[in-house]
């Protein structure tokens, strides 16, 4: 009886403070905007902007400016402390300038304007001089072209924790600073501007705090600072596309210190020398990108011992070699990994096969002279992969000396968007089954041996944009009235006994179905019923309608995952950068008659 008495007295003491509590945030949450002056100070703000779709229609002077779309407020005081008018539609931004008058927003602890696009201007950042309190500035995308002394304004900021400035027209990066007073600062970004200057001295007294820092694409010249070696806090280093020179600085072996390193991009540079053993010893990296350098020498197992936790293996466009034995089996389970252009041959890879988490992999150029082995294909083995869609995105294995058949076991990999088998020794037909990799953007088979007719089931394949089967011994029609009939004769050419539009050859009847002896072989006689079916009367809106909702579901497993995992949109950002670069070589390549 005594316990249950006891318990009965601490509910009621507990509902007691529920109570209080409760009243508590009705009493908070009533709290309007206090200051009229903070109102009008808004309303002025809005009159130098202009919106598309009038994002800013809830700004009246009849609402309660905490209620505003992108306007926060102090629940205790009724203050503006946040303002957020970022966009994600490109086709609803704000334009205009912004005024000066936002520095009177004395109690502002965040200005989000990220994603405007360069019609949103600002003279200047005087009036951050009056925002103490400002601990996240994020102005992605607004035009800073005239704000001189940016960086003095934001020097005054000591509360500041965040300050990102990307691709915002800056062309100037003070060398030094008298005095750094935002040493609070733990997200930088100033990618994507033209500074043309070396890595400024300043950075290294703000090390002790900084965690994320990127200055990719910044024209950054030089070396790396060995003052770097003082960022001990960082998790994410990013200093790609840039243009620094000589080795990666052996001071980054200082990050040992804590360990805390798990992001390091260096590439598109002009760093040479050998990837320092050192880097070894960063055992928490989660991404390693050194691509697109002039880095030379082995990469050994004494390199990547240490990475168990790696997902992310850049190393491409270098001059090294992967001096690993045959029965390695690494520590870690890569999620992206890119070889291309290192010395990895001429054995297939065979410690690929611990690698069961694989969604993006680049071998090409590698001096493989190999037989793919079946495993390689074996995806069926993950876990993770229930789904129709698998989360492999990309393959590539071109410029190598891979011989044998197309294995049939890469058609299950129905979510794969770009698959390249390009200039290889691949003999035998086409799996007739090709068709249901129904998310294949990119098909590279050119300059193989190839033989037999194209499969009447890549009729399926409607979000396909990038296809080339030429310089191969394909034979048979075209299939016709389908996505294939939207490339140009040069994705086909140099296939003698191919016929068909785009081809100027037209098929004769015995031509049509290509190479009798292929018939037992891919299921031509399939392929026969099918084109002859098109022939007697092809449904247009059918084959229109199929291939939107194709589009749309393709479109939105594939962009949807990229928005999700940080590391494949990296890849697909690199595979893209890639794709242009290649594109624009064969562009520039003289043609020869």
């Amino acid at each position: 009886m005594i316990m249950m008495m006891k318990g009965s007295k601490v509910i009621h003491i507990l509902f007691y403070f529920i109570g209080l509590y409760c009243m508590k945030i009705t009493l908070i949450c009533a709290v309007p905007c206090m200051d009229s002056e903070q109102q009008a100070l808004l309303l002025k703000l809005k009159e130098g902007f202009k919106s598309a779709s009038d994002s800013l229609s809830s700004w009246t002077a009849k609402e309660d400016c905490c209620k505003w779309r992108g306007v926060g407020c102090d629940n205790a005081t009724g203050h503006v402390t946040i303002l957020d008018l970022h966009s994600q539609d490109p086709f609803n931004i704000l334009q205009g300038t912004v005024s000066n008058n936002l520095g009177n927003l004395s109690h502002l602890e965040s200005l989000d304007l990220t994603g405007n696009g360069f019609s949103l201007r600002v003279e200047n950042l005087n009036w951050l001089y009056h925002l103490s309190s400002l601990k996240v500035l994020n102005l992605g995308g607004v035009d800073l072209s005239n704000a001189e002394g940016w960086l003095d304004a934001v020097n005054m900021l000591p509360s500041l924790v965040e300050l990102r400035l990307f691709f915002c027209k800056l062309h100037k990066l003070p060398q030094n600073l008298h005095h750094v007073n935002f040493t609070s600062l733990k997200f930088l970004d100033l990618s994507y501007n033209n500074f043309s200057s070396t890595i400024p001295d300043w950075l290294s007294e703000i090390g002790h705090s900084v965690v994320y820092l990127n200055l990719s694409r910044c024209q950054l010249q030089s070396m790396i600072p060995d003052a770097f070696g003082n960022l001990t806090s960082l998790i994410s280093l990013d200093l790609s596309e840039n243009n620094l020179e000589g080795p990666i600085p052996l001071t980054l072996s200082l990050f040992n210190k804590s360990s805390s390193l798990r992001e390091l991009y260096l590439s598109n540079n002009r760093l040479n020398g050998s990837l320092v053993q050192s880097l070894a010893q960063l055992s928490q990296l989660v991404a390693l990108d050194v691509a697109g350098n002039d880095l030379e020498g082995n990469i050994t197992e004494a390199h990547l011992i240490k990475f168990s936790s790696l997902q992310v293996l850049v190393l491409s466009s270098n001059r090294l070699v992967l001096n690993v034995s045959s029965s390695w089996i690494p520590p870690f389970q890569l999620e992206t990994l890119d070889l291309r252009s290192c010395l990895v041959g001429p054995k297939f890879p065979h410690w690929l096969r611990s690698q069961k988490n694989l969604s993006s992999i680049d071998i090409s150029n590698a001096t493989i002279a190999d037989v793919v082995p079946d495993w390689f294909w074996n995806f069926s083995s993950k876990p993770n992969l229930g789904s129709i869609y698998t989360i492999v995105f990309i393959v590539i294995v071109s410029s190598n000396n891979l011989t044998g058949k197309i294995p049939a076991e890469v058609m299950s990999l129905v979510g794969l968007i770009s698959l390249n088998f390009s200039r290889n020794h691949l003999v035998g037909p086409i799996p007739p089954n090709i068709g249901e990799m129904i998310s294949l953007e990119i098909l590279e088979l050119s300059r193989n041996h190839l033989s037999c007719t194209i499969p009447a089931s890549m009729t399926n394949m409607s979000i396909l944009a990038d296809f080339n089967m030429s310089h191969n011994n394909l034979s048979g029609e075209i299939p016709r009235g389908t996505q294939l009939e939207i490339f140009d004769s040069s994705s086909y050419i140099e296939n003698p006994q191919l016929c068909g539009s785009p081809l100027s050859k037209i098929c004769s009847i015995d031509e049509s179905f290509g190479d009798p002896h292929c018939n037992n072989e891919n299921g031509d006689k399939e392929n026969q019923g099918i084109q002859e079916e098109e022939q007697d009367g092809f449904e247009i809106p059918s084959f229109y309608l199929s291939m939107g909702l194709g589009f749309i579901i393709g479109f939105s497993v594939f962009w949807g995952s990229l928005l999700l995992n940080r590391s494949w949109r990296h890849t697909y950002i690199r595979f893209l950068d890639n794709m242009s670069n290649q594109i624009a070589k064969e562009v520039s390549k003289p043609t020869t008659s």
